[in-house]
């Protein structure tokens, strides 16, 4: 019964941990989670430092990583709360139009055994900034 409880204490820590650093030359583009402060399912698009800073202590509970906002802004996806681990967002290539810029997202489901722990999985990436009249992020049931 000990190794159960020190397994699933294991699974939860690692469940949470941020994942590894890009080497030093290439900036980091993505971020991602299983847990978060936001219950309910939403997505968003962050373009300031100022709603950066915001995002990273009120939603994630994390400090902000630095990221240049001027040649970039952030998709931010928050999938709500599950009943176990092993959910998971996952980005769909961006469709691009003349006037208009499309981000599609989709969300991965656990397989196999999974551990019985509510999670709140979320995702951040940073996109180029584009001259575009409009940015939309669309849910990808796919």
């Amino acid at each position: 019964m000990i190794k159960v409880f020190a397994w699933l204490a294991a699974l939860s820590a690692w469940a949470g941990a941020p994942p590894a650093e890009p080497p030093k030359d290439e900036p980091r583009m993505e971020w991602h989670g299983a847990q978060c402060l936001v219950e309910m399912p939403s997505d968003e698009i962050i373009t300031s430092p100022r709603e950066w800073k915001k995002l990273w202590k009120q939603r994630i509970g994390q400090p902000p990583p630095e990221v240049d906002l001027k040649k970039n802004f952030a998709v931010v996806v928050f999938l709500g709360e599950r009943m176990t681990a092993g959910y998971s967002v996952v980005f769909v290539p961006a469709a691009e139009g003349k006037a208009m810029l499309l981000i599609r997202y989709g969300e991965k489901t656990p397989l196999g055994m999974v551990a019985q722990m509510l999670t709140r999985p979320w995702a951040i990436k940073l996109f180029p900034k584009v001259r575009k009249k409009e940015i939309l992020v669309e849910y990808d049931p796919r």
